[in-house]
């Protein structure tokens, strides 16, 4: 019977694509958020002012994702929505790493960066950890079977755990030799994120 459940739960269309999107995001989105500080502390902030720095992340994060929701209920494509903030997170890591570094230990100009990238990038990750495992969960295909979204939110947010599990091993070397090659890892993984939806979207 788990196993019957499991495999029903792998054969909804979209399941498999979203389960890998959310690992890269979840990757790039835990590197920000535990490593954050490291980047700020190596720009010159104290481990209490990168602290709290890091904390706008969230709160960017707070609008960004009820921006995502509202705007997948009101498309029903949860895929594009996805897509367009994965797609537009990709320049914007650069921008970030740029003015981040030129803008040095100014606390407001630190504040507001740190907004903007929380904004696009927990947009996804929390779209697809919520409404989309919803969805997909209730699909056609399996509306008989109520035991089946625990299984999928499961596999799901399962899979995106490896993202976060990866960051912590790659993140940890890379920021010990280049914090821009840290930056164009995580440009890698949104791209990638944004790479495993594309079947959806179009």
């Amino acid at each position: 019977e788990i196993f019957k459940t499991f495999r029903t739960a792998l054969s909804i269309p979209g399941l498999i694509p979203f389960a890998f999107c959310l690992a890269f995001s979840k990757m790039c989105a835990y590197s920000l958020l535990y490593w954050g500080p490291n980047f700020l502390s190596h720009v010159g902030f104290s481990a209490a002012d990168a602290g709290y720095l890091c904390s706008f992340f969230d709160i960017g994060g707070i609008f960004g994702a009820i921006l995502a929701g509202f705007l997948a209920d009101r498309t029903g494509a949860h895929a594009s929505v996805a897509f367009g903030f994965l797609f537009l997170s990709v320049p914007l890591l650069v921008y970030y790493y740029n003015e981040s570094v030129a803008a040095g230990t100014n606390k407001e100009a630190n504040i507001w960066l740190m907004i903007m990238i929380g904004f696009f990038i927990n947009a996804p990750y929390a779209l697809i950890t919520t409404a989309v495992s919803a969805d997909l969960g209730s699909h056609e295909s399996v509306k008989d079977n109520h035991q089946v979204l625990a299984t999928v939110t499961g596999i799901i947010d399962g899979t995106g755990s490896l993202g976060a599990v990866v960051q912590g091993v790659v993140i940890g070397n890379m920021s010990t030799s280049s914090w821009k090659s840290v930056f164009e890892f995580l440009m890698l993984a949104e791209f990638l994120a944004a790479l495993m939806i594309v079947p959806l979207v179009w």
